[in-house]
C-alpha cells in the first residue's frame, strides 16, 4: 500500500498561547516522542516541529493515523485529548504537502515571512535525522521544500524588510516608547530567540545591555560579538531591580519569573518570548509592560503590507514545486510497479522453464533462455507503455499499479493451479 503524507498541527490560528504551551516539547522530549512515534504506531518517516507559535508533526504512513497522534500527543504530555481536539488542524496528501510548504517559507507564520520559521524548519529536519526519522520520501519532500526557499528569496521581495518575532521584540522598545538608548536591559538566554534579540537591540543602537545563560560560555561569545556585560545566571533574579527592561526566552514548563521578582523594582518592560510562557500573566497588574509571543505578532507595519503583495508569486512557486515533487513520487510508485511486475513474470518464466531445462542440452538451454526473455520483456512492454500513457492523462498511478497487480496475480493463481 502506497504511503501518504499527513500531518497534525496546534498553531497560533486556532489556539493561545496558553492552549500551545501545554504542547510544547523540548529537545530532550522530541526525542521521546520520536521513539513513541516508531514503537507505539510503527511510524518510520517523520519530522516534529515546534516553534514559539506552533507545534506539528508531519509524517509518511499507509494508513491515516491523525487522531491516533493526538491521543498519542496528548498523553505523552499527560492530557485528555478530547479536551483538546478542536485546538488541532489535520492535514492530508496534497494538503498536508502545502502545509509543509506555507510553514517553511512563512506564509503561515503569525508575522508574515518571519525569517525565523525556516530556520527552525531545518533543525527539525535535522532533529528528524538524528533520530533515523527521515528516508526517502521525507528526503526527497524537504529538500524540494529548501529549494522552493531558496527560489521564493530570489524571485520575490516576500523576505524583503525586518520583521519577525525577536525584530518585534526589539521594535516595540521603540514603537512603545519603552525605553530610551542608553537604557539598561537584560536578557535572559543565549540561545537562538536571545541571540537574534541581542544583535537586534546591537543595531538599534542600544548601549546598555546585559546577557545571562546557564552555560556561561554562550554568554561570553554572545557578549563579545555584541559589545554586551555578562552576569552568572544565577545571580540574575536578584539583580532585576537595576534594569529598565528585561527580556526572557528560557526553556521552561512553567513559569520562571512571577511578580514577586518585579515587586518595588525600576522594570518599565517585561517582554516574554519563551514558549511555554517564562513569565506569570500577573505581572502586568504591576503596571508593567508585559509582551508575549501572541501580543508581539500583532505589531505589523507597512513591511507586512510589501510582502502580502508579493504572496501570489510565492504561491506560485510553491505549486511549481509541489508539481514537481507529486511527479517524482508518482514515477517512484510507478517504477516500484513495473519492478515488482517484472520480478514476477521472472518467477514465473523460471519455475515454468525448470522442468523443461533438464531435457536439453546446453545448446538448446541456452537458446530456450534467450528467446524466452525476449517474449517476457515484450509481454511486460505492452502494460509498461500503457501505464505511462495513464499517467500522462493524469491517472493515478497507484490505482493503475494496484490493477495491474491485483489482474496479474489473478493469472498467476491460475497458473499455479494447472
Amino acid at each position: 500500500m502506497e504511503k501518504k503524507f499527513r500531518a497534525i498541527s496546534i498553531t497560533h490560528e486556532l489556539a493561545g498561547v496558553s492552549i500551545r504551551e501545554k504542547f510544547s516539547l523540548s529537545a530532550i522530549e522530541v526525542e521521546g516522542l520520536y521513539i513513541k512515534l516508531s514503537e507505539v504506531l510503527s511510524i518510520n518517516e517523520s519530522m516534529i516541529l515546534v516553534t514559539c507559535n506552533r507545534a506539528e508533526i508531519y509524517y509518511f504512513h499507509e494508513n491515516d493515523l491523525n487522531e491516533a497522534l493526538i491521543k498519542l500527543w496528548a498523553s505523552f504530555k499527560a492530557l485528555s485529548a478530547k479536551d483538546f481536539r478542536s485546538s488541532f488542524y489535520t492535514y492530508y496528501d496534497r494538503d498536508a504537502i502545502e502545509h509543509l510548504y506555507r510553514v517553511s517559507i512563512g506564509l503561515k507564520s503569525q508575522i508574515l515571512g518571519d525569517i525565523q520559521i525556516f530556520g527552525q524548519v531545518k533543525q527539525a529536519y535535522q532533529s528528524s535525522l538524528d533520530a533515523g526519522m527521515a528516508a526517502t520520501l521525507l528526503n526527497r519532500l524537504m529538500h524540494k521544500v529548501f529549494f522552493c526557499h531558496k527560489a521564493v528569496n530570489q524571485e520575490t521581495a516576500f523576505k524583503s524588510g525586518a520583521a519577525s518575532v525577536s525584530y518585534n521584540a526589539v521594535n516595540v522598545l521603540e514603537k512603545d516608547d519603552l525605553a530610551p538608548l542608553d537604557a539598561k536591559i537584560l536578557v535572559v538566554g543565549a540561545g537562538q530567540m536571545g541571540s537574534d534579540i541581542c544583535r537586534h537591540l546591537h543595531k538599534k543602537g542600544y548601549s546598555n545591555i546585559f546577557i545571562t545563560n546557564r552555560t556561561m560560555s554562550k554568554a561570553e561569545k554572545l557578549a563579545e560579538e555584541c559589545d554586551m556585560s555578562v552576569i552568572p545566571f544565577d545571580m540574575h533574579r536578584s539583580m532585576i531591580d537595576e534594569f529598565d527592561v528585561v527580556y526572557s526566552t528560557v526553556t521552561c514548563e512553567s513559569p520562571v519569573y512571577y511578580p514577586s521578582h518585579f515587586e518595588d523594582t525600576a522594570v518599565k518592560a517585561v517582554i516574554d518570548v519563551s514558549s511555554p510562557r517564562s513569565v506569570d500573566p500577573k505581572v502586568e497588574q504591576l503596571e508593567i509592560a508585559l509582551y508575549n509571543v501572541d501580543k508581539l505578532g500583532k505589531l505589523i507595519d507597512h513591511v507586512m503590507r510589501r510582502r502580502e503583495e508579493e504572496i501570489p508569486k510565492v504561491e506560485e512557486l510553491i505549486r511549481e514545486s509541489i508539481s514537481e515533487y507529486m511527479t517524482w513520487t508518482e514515477d517512484l510508485i510507478f517504477s516500484d510497479s513495473v519492478k515488482r511486475f517484472k520480478t514476477t513474470l521472472e518467477e514465473l518464466r523460471t519455475q515454468t522453464m525448470a522442468s523443461m531445462l533438464k531435457k536439453m542440452n546446453e545448446e538448446e538451454k541456452g537458446l530456450v533462455e534467450e528467446v524466452t526473455k525476449r517474449m517476457l520483456q515484450k509481454i511486460v512492454d505492452l502494460p509498461v507503455m500503457s501505464m505511462k500513457t495513464a499517467c500522462l492523462r493524469d491517472q493515478e498511478p497507484s490505482e493503475l499499479s494496484e490493477t495491474l497487480n491485483e489482474l496479474f496475480n489473478i493469472e498467476y493463481k491460475k497458473q499455479v493451479k494447472s
